[in-house]
C-alpha cells in the first residue's frame, strides 16, 4: 500500500484506501456488520447522548456533575477511599486534599445546586481508619539464649564467620593479656597458638 500523498483531492485518496481495505477483507466479521445502527432514527440532545455514551463505555460522569454534586459524591465515597490507604499520613493527605477542594469551591461563585457539604475532620477520619485496620502482628521477640552460652563467643573464625569453630582452623585462643596503667591506655592482645 502506498503512503504517498495523492495528487488529486484528499477524498479520492481516502476513498481508494477504504476501497482497498474493503477488497482485502479488513471490514469482514466486524461486530454489528450488516445490522442497523441502534437508535439511529431517534433525535438525542447533546446531554442525552453524553449520558448514553458514558453508560455504554463505563465512563465516570463525576467530572460532568456540578461542583456541589461532585463534592457531595466525593464525600460519600471518601470512607472507602481512605480504607484503601496504607498509612496514617496518606489518610491525612487525602482528607486535607478533599477539604482544600471544598474550601476552593466555597470561595467560587456557586453554579447549579447550592453547596451544602461540610469539611471532614482529619482526626476523626484517622481514628476511623485505625479501627478498620487489622491489628498489627506482635513483634517477634527472639528467644533468650541458654545461660551458659549467652556470653560465649567462638574465636577466631576459620572462614571469616563469627561462629567458626577454632579447633577446625587449628588455632586455639589463649587468655587475653591487657596492659593498663597511667599513660598506657588499654592495650589488649590475644595470644593464639596452633593446636597440637
Amino acid at each position: 500500500m502506498s503512503t504517498r500523498l495523492p495528487d488529486g483531492p484528499m477524498e479520492d485518496w481516502i476513498g481508494q484506501h477504504i476501497r482497498r481495505a474493503h477488497e482485502q477483507g479488513a471490514f469482514d466479521d466486524l461486530p454489528g456488520a450488516g445490522k442497523p445502527i441502534p437508535d439511529l432514527d431517534k433525535s438525542w440532545s447533546a446531554d442525552e447522548w453524553v449520558v448514553r455514551w458514558a453508560k455504554r463505555e463505563g465512563a465516570d460522569l463525576t467530572l460532568a456533575l456540578p461542583p456541589a454534586l461532585a463534592l457531595r459524591k466525593e464525600r460519600q465515597e471518601l470512607p472507602d477511599v481512605l480504607a484503601s490507604r496504607k498509612s496514617e499520613q496518606a489518610v491525612r493527605d487525602s482528607v486535607d486534599a478533599f477539604n482544600e477542594r471544598l474550601r476552593q469551591a466555597y470561595r467560587r461563585p456557586q453554579e447549579g445546586p447550592p453547596l451544602t457539604v461540610a469539611p471532614v475532620d482529619v482526626e476523626q477520619a484517622v481514628q476511623r481508619w485505625r479501627t478498620t485496620r487489622p491489628a498489627a502482628p506482635p513483634d517477634p521477640t527472639p528467644a533468650p539464649a541458654p545461660a551458659d552460652q549467652r556470653n560465649r563467643r567462638r574465636w577466631p573464625p576459620a572462614s571469616g564467620g563469627a561462629d567458626a569453630d577454632p579447633h577446625r582452623s587449628g588455632l586455639v585462643p589463649q587468655p587475653t593479656v591487657c596492659a593498663t596503667g597511667p599513660g598506657t591506655g588499654l592495650d589488649c592482645a590475644v595470644n593464639v597458638i596452633e593446636a597440637g
